[in-house]
């Protein structure tokens, strides 16, 4: 009689870093890693023109609001933490910015731990306040 193995379930199987193992190819987390900085930079761009090339926008508290949303966004993409809040943040202005393509690539950036990959993103989830809301990852 032979006896098979069961497989561990996906919370159990993890890899020595303690990431889970995905389904995606070796190269996936790198793609994933490069779209999700390219995006940063580009709120940091748009920011950036906002900031210095359109000049105002609208009355002041309007512009500080979103150049604070701008920024936040734009450095969590790019350093790789707090991705589910940066990808809703980002969506929300994408949108604003007519952009409907970019509220799917936040979201699935946002799902597939992309901050975990060349980011702070296995480091920032182990802060306790992090692993305790998990929104905050």
């Amino acid at each position: 009689m032979t006896t098979t193995q069961q497989r561990p379930s996906r919370a159990v199987r993890a890899n020595t870093l303690g990431k889970p193992i995905s389904g995606y190819t070796w190269g996936a987390d790198r793609a994933l890693a490069v779209l999700r900085i390219g995006f940063g930079l580009m709120f940091l761009e748009v920011l950036i023109q906002v900031a210095y090339l359109d000049g105002s926008a609208g009355t002041w508290w309007s512009d500080l609001l979103l150049m604070a949303g701008l920024f936040g966004t734009g450095m969590a993409l790019t350093l790789g933490f707090a991705i589910r809040l940066a990808a809703a943040a980002g969506s929300v202005l994408c949108l604003m910015m007519g952009s409907l393509l970019g509220p799917v690539t936040l979201v699935v950036l946002a799902l597939t731990y992309a901050g975990d990959t060349w980011g702070v993103g296995r480091i920032w989830a182990r802060l306790f306040v992090v692993a305790q809301h998990p929104i905050l990852r």
